[in-house]
């Protein structure tokens, strides 16, 4: 049994809505793990509710941060009434049940971050509709699967902003070759696509794979700028540290890949995970590139 001291400690570190948050989560998440575990050895249980005690301090940090960054009263109201949203509600016992399948930290800390992050987005958002998809693929995904959609969401979605930024033109091109560079050192080694691996996130409905057409790497990461602003590409690919990797990765099936809206989401929090850096979610104006023909 999880010691109630310990979810006191959680909620009071935590402090405000966010623990009082924590504190409601755990007196409905206990019965619902009961109730699934209901049939199972006693030590199971016990692991499975130390497992969730790790996912709730990781989601009580992040609700705490999300309280403290609140600038608007919807945002305040929606963490205070979280429990009282039958949408959230599910999507937080989805959570709750798969990170106590699991001891693996990052997990916990991907599926915090999701349900955090239900609590910022209005309802009926694209965001918001594709989070509970995203917890339940999570759950499913190896830690290396994760990366491979983390890699293909900074390769194919993330873009520096503001673009150009406010730098001497002529100094772009080697601005944005370390920009690159540095956005994909986290994911480094970068290993060629495992079919077996890319056929598993397919069937999670985290990517889609073309059969008709494939991205052109050059045209995906052009900063598409006009004059004064150059890069080069075959420099990039050819000269820079990750730049021939990153080629032989695209061709063995990084190409393929198009993610859909429940492998971005997952690809960001993999991103902003081992980058430390948050990302914006703007996908109500987003438009993707097309493939290029075969």
């Amino acid at each position: 049994m999880v010691d109630p001291v310990s979810i006191a400690v959680i909620a009071g570190s935590a402090g405000g809505a966010a623990g009082k948050l924590v504190e409601k989560a755990w007196g409905v998440g206990e019965r619902w793990l009961d109730s699934y575990f209901r049939d199972h050895q006693p030590n199971a249980v016990a692991t499975a509710k130390a497992n969730s005690l790790d996912f709730l301090a990781q989601l009580a940090y992040k609700v705490k941060a999300l309280e403290a960054a609140a600038t608007d009263e919807a945002t305040k109201e929606r963490i205070r009434d979280a429990l009282d949203d039958p949408d959230f509600s599910a999507t937080l016992q989805d959570a709750l049940i798969a990170s106590a399948r699991t001891s693996n930290s990052e997990k916990h800390d991907m599926l915090s971050r999701l349900v955090a992050e239900r609590l910022r987005q209005p309802p009926e958002t694209i965001v918001a509709l594709a989070i509970p998809l995203a917890t339940q693929a999570v759950s499913k995904l190896t830690p290396r699967q994760m990366r491979l959609l983390g890699l293909a969401t900074f390769v194919k979605h993330i873009r520096p902003r503001p673009l150009p930024p406010n730098i001497d033109p002529q100094h772009f091109a080697q601005w944005y070759d370390q920009w690159l560079t540095s956005g994909l050192q986290p994911f480094a080694p970068l290993e060629p696509v495992h079919s077996p691996d890319l056929t598993h996130i397919q069937a999670l409905s985290c990517v889609q794979t073309s059969i008709v057409g494939y991205f052109i790497l050059e045209k995906v990461l052009s900063p598409n700028l006009d004059e004064p602003y150059t890069w080069d590409y075959q420099h990039f690919i050819e000269q820079t540290p990750l730049g021939p990797a990153l080629n032989q990765c695209w061709e063995s099936g990084l190409k393929l890949i198009m993610l859909t809206s429940v492998g971005q989401l997952i690809g960001v929090m993999v991103h902003d995970r081992l980058t430390g850096s948050p990302t914006e979610i703007d996908w109500e104006t987003y438009a993707p590139a097309a493939p290029a023909a075969p």
